[in-house]
């Protein structure tokens, strides 16, 4: 589901964007879903097909919000009801890429896109109102690097952007208040190109009321990482090195970073991933991937018990991280699929989850809706074991 290339400090996205809002709604006309029930498990079968849309930005309250391409540009957005089958028109985008984060915050989903201007990112953010089914632009920034990774926390969005000032490269982290609309500059990092000296912000994440951010710190040609941890106040409370994942971070851009409580998940544009522990000053890796490990895609700005990863393209099971009793959990859905490639899952801040697969050709796909809660009884549970890395294959 990402199809956005992330560069440190300069980063060059194409969108046009253009919005109409509507409050129409009208049934989808695949017929609703098809509700499942064996023994106390209830599933859905969604009839969104493949050739209804064309990309997925969340889920949330019973509703898929995805957009399909009118032209080679022009965008629909549009709000999909799983279990009533409704439609609702949310506008038009003209635009040819955007970035995968959204986040869902009370009754309304966040997201932003990007244009390319003589080199440099004009990046707009906008809000769905998910009641009343509007589209609305709430600011435009003209920088190198402009929302490319955003993180939600209570009322807040965070956001790492990025901008070069002559020979410096700048790397900083903006909250977002969406109660009031107002923005404020946290944390900053700066690197200076002809020496190869300076610090970086690879990635963000949000747990537990802090702001975690992956920095890079430059040498000449050495590189060190940590994860340092900010308070609201955007003054590092402490760091982590963990130059033990250099492995998967030194030479590639970062894909996905996740912080889960003691654990951390990371993840790079090769594929290359892992899940690893914090304790104390140490890093210990538990997991450790080479084949598309994924966590599942969501939009909440809630601290979760459960994390959901799976393996694109593969028939493995997906397993869930218990961060609280430090476990694995192995699901076993037990769907009616015909057709066994995972392909993407989505979730919302109720571990309800949107899960596809595809053909072996990849043609064709279905999709079922379900929450995880109800398949953690009678699933093989495992004990992280410390001293010990599982290896997915």
């Amino acid at each position: 589901m990402k199809e956005v290339t992330k560069v440190l400090f300069v980063i060059s996205i194409s969108i046009i964007l253009l919005c109409a809002c509507s409050s129409n709604e009208r049934s989808l006309g695949n017929g609703i879903s098809k509700k499942v029930t064996k023994g106390d498990i209830v599933y859905y079968k969604v009839p969104l097909s493949k050739n209804s849309y064309d990309d997925i930005v969340a889920l949330s309250a019973d509703n898929i919000i995805f957009f399909s391409y009118e032209t080679n540009t022009i965008r629909n957005y549009y709000k999909y009801n799983i279990l009533n089958d409704s439609l609702a028109d949310l506008g038009k985008l003209d635009a040819e890429l955007s970035n995968y984060n959204s986040t869902v915050i009370g009754d309304n989903l966040f997201f932003s896109i990007v244009k390319s201007i003589e080199g440099q990112a004009l990046s707009k953010l906008y809000r769905v109102g998910l009641k009343k089914n509007t589209l609305k632009e709430i600011r435009s920034d003209k920088l190198y690097q402009a929302f490319v990774y955003a993180e939600a926390m209570s009322d807040s969005i965070y956001f790492l952007k990025g901008d070069v000032k002559g020979d410096i490269g700048i790397t900083y982290i903006e909250e977002f208040d969406t109660l009031d609309n107002t923005f404020k500059r946290l944390a900053e990092q700066q690197y200076r190109r002809s020496s190869e000296s300076g610090n970086g912000i690879r990635h963000i994440s949000c747990y537990g009321g802090k702001i975690y951010a992956v920095v890079s710190e430059h040498n000449g040609g050495t590189r060190n990482y940590k994860i340092c941890e900010y308070g609201k106040d955007g003054k590092i409370n402490k760091a982590v090195d963990i130059n033990s994942v250099k492995d998967i971070i030194g030479q590639e851009q970062i894909d996905d970073f996740r912080i889960m409580g003691n654990y951390f998940f990371i993840k790079n544009f090769s594929n290359r991933a892992a899940i690893c522990e914090i304790n104390g000053d140490k890093v210990n890796r538990i997991i450790d991937s080479e084949y598309k490990l994924d966590i599942a895609t969501d939009s909440t700005n809630k601290d979760q018990d459960y994390y959901l990863f799976y393996q694109r393209e593969s028939n493995n099971k997906p397993i869930l991280l218990d961060v609280k009793n430090n476990s694995i959990i192995y699901l076993d859905l037990g769907l009616d699929n015909t057709y066994n490639k995972l392909r993407f899952i989505l979730s919302d801040d109720k571990y309800n989850i949107l899960v596809s697969y595809m053909s072996k050709d990849g043609k064709e796909e279905e999709k079922y809706y379900l929450n995880l809660l109800d398949f953690i009884n009678g699933a093989d549970k495992e004990e992280i074991d410390k001293e010990k890395v599982l290896h997915m294959e």
